[in-house]
């Protein structure tokens, strides 16, 4: 009898695993087809109820160089020093791109390097309780080049302990399985199919909203986009890997 028992538990058991093994499995494949981009859609991005828009622009005429910012606010009086700490960073974070895409080298006339326009475009916006998440897309066009280079950036920002948050402060990854799994999820269908080696760390561009998660990644990038794309994942398929005070 206790053989029969023990037979019957192990058999349970096996069949709960195969089941599990097969959700993820099919999470998988479902989160892969959540993968888009915004080609189409970049510049008609809705502006969500509780943020206004302020467009920064700036022109050197000596090198004829233009630069639009696209900078969300949080409407609210107070919300105002929130908002100067993030259109700070926001403006940092163009100037790195900016430079990225120059090799270090600054637009000047000394460079003869004229006519370029760079646009910062917000692609995604979210405010909860305590987070607020910002993706954007900035576009480098310089004359003679083939096509523009495209480069995205994130800010992700806690509001109650007030810093700002990266991919190791958002996720909780334990373990050789657990990373693989998210790697996956994250890597799958953006370019290069081996993506074994990728670390899960700080340097992963991510924003999120009440429903996803999104990842960029840029033009040229490691995993092998020519033109660079930003994947979207549902949460549910990454939630038991967010840490409990971001769910």
């Amino acid at each position: 009898m206790v053989r029969i028992v023990t037979a019957f538990i192990f058999l349970c058991c096996f069949i709960a695993c195969k089941q599990a093994g097969k959700q993820t499995v099919q999470d998988i494949a479902v989160a892969k087809n959540d993968t888009f981009d915004f080609f189409h859609d970049e510049y008609d991005i809705p502006i969500l109820p509780g943020f206004s828009i302020d467009t920064l622009t700036y022109y050197n005429k000596p090198a004829d160089y233009t630069e639009t910012i696209i900078c969300p606010k949080v409407i609210g009086k107070e919300f105002k020093q929130l908002n100067e700490i993030l259109a700070k960073e926001i403006k940092r974070k163009v100037v790195l791109v900016y430079l990225d895409s120059t090799n270090n080298e600054p637009v000047d006339t000394s460079n003869e390097v004229f006519g370029v326009i760079e646009e910062n475009i917000l692609l995604t916006m979210h405010k909860n309780k305590n987070l607020v998440s910002y993706g954007f897309l900035s576009i480098y066009t310089e004359p003679g080049r083939m096509r523009p280079f495209r480069k995205y950036f994130t800010i992700n920002y806690d509001t109650t302990l007030k810093h700002f948050i990266l991919f190791n402060d958002y996720f909780k990854i334990a373990g050789h399985d657990d990373s693989a799994l998210v790697r996956s999820i994250i890597y799958s269908e953006v370019g290069n199919p081996d993506f074994a080696q990728v670390s899960l760390d700080n340097e992963i561009n991510f924003s999120f909203d009440s429903e996803n998660i999104y990842f960029y990644f840029d033009m040229f990038g490691g995993p092998g986009n020519p033109m660079g794309l930003v994947k979207r994942v549902k949460k549910k398929y990454l939630a038991r890997f967010i840490k409990e005070e971001y769910k």
